[in-house]
């Protein structure tokens, strides 16, 4: 249990840890004092982790560690660093280099938290690297790679249409994006995109619908986009008015004011109330009034809740 949450620790740390990974928020001052004030938290942050490491590695012979520095070499799985700072009792430590074993299921990163291939880890780079030490090897979990990485793009925000291939997202948010135009950006999408949900489902090109909310990750060649990664996130709306119509799978509300109907579907999962007391789909009626909590992703309706009073 205790090398688990060290672990996690470690992995925390390595995507906070440095002033490098935080966002330019505010004017450039502001930013500044922001940055220091983080940078001190974090080292103090990193110096209890090192306690908590000392004490832990003198209660057993299993061990974590943190190491910061730049890559020397990466050959098959095997990746040499050249340390700066390190935590943990890492043995083998040649000349300040370090080599260890990446795991096969290591998470490589940016310090945008952008995935990465081991493409990526080329020699030079800074990095920082936990993992777990065995007896006298040493295995990476995280990579994470320091800096800007002008070959990768970010961009969040709503689907505002989606073609043979590509869709446009109206950003809220985007990271190294050089077409944008009127706050869109196009983006290709291939085979080797992989479409994620909220809970890690998977999805294709043609689940996406205009108005999804996503959060796009990819490489960037020129102007051109190109999408490695779109997350589809949840929608979370509320729709008030009267009961207009009803089946025994759906409900239809329409607002009085505005005239605006919405249709959701209705399942054992719907939390159903009326005057206070809870109930079932089975008792809603036309002209009940109140609201409807629901969520929409890719194209997909879920009910949560249905409120009504009559």
């Amino acid at each position: 249990m205790k090398k688990s949450i060290i672990a996690f620790s470690i992995a925390a740390l390595v995507f906070t840890a440095s002033p490098a990974f935080a966002g330019n928020r505010g004017n450039e001052s502001d930013a500044g004092k922001a940055d220091f004030y983080k940078s001190e938290r974090k080292q103090d942050q990193i110096k209890l982790l090192d306690r908590k490491l000392e004490k832990y590695n003198d209660d057993d012979n299993r061990s974590a560690f943190l190491i910061r520095g730049t890559i020397v070499s990466l050959s098959g799985n095997t990746l040499v660093v050249a340390s700066t700072k390190l935590s943990g009792n890492i043995p083998n430590v040649t000349n300040g280099q370090i080599t260890m074993t990446l795991a096969s299921d290591a998470r490589l990163k940016d310090s945008n938290k952008n995935q990465l291939t081991l493409a990526d880890l080329t020699v030079g780079k800074s990095v920082m690297v936990s993992g777990t030490i065995n007896g006298t090897v040493l295995t990476a979990n995280t990579v994470m790679v320091e800096g800007v990485h002008q070959n990768r793009f970010m961009v969040k925000g709503t689907v505002a249409s989606v073609g043979t291939g590509s869709l446009v997202v109206t950003a809220t948010k985007s990271e190294n994006v050089p077409n944008m135009t009127n706050n869109q950006a196009t983006v290709v999408v291939n085979a080797s995109t992989k479409i994620t949900g909220d809970k890690n489902d998977n999805f294709t090109l043609s689940n996406i619908m205009a108005g999804d909310q996503v959060i796009v990750h990819g490489t960037v060649t020129g102007t051109t986009l190109t999408a490695t990664n779109i997350n589809l996130k949840s929608v979370k709306k509320v729709a008030y008015g009267k009961v207009t119509a009803k089946t025994d799978t759906s409900v239809t509300i329409t607002n009085t004011v505005t005239g605006t109907s919405q249709t959701v579907p209705v399942s054992t999962d719907t939390k159903v109330t009326i005057n206070g007391e809870t109930k079932t789909a089975t008792d809603i009626a036309v002209g009940d009034s109140g609201w409807v909590k629901f969520k929409t992703r890719a194209g997909v309706i879920v009910t949560k809740i249905i409120n009504l009073f009559r």
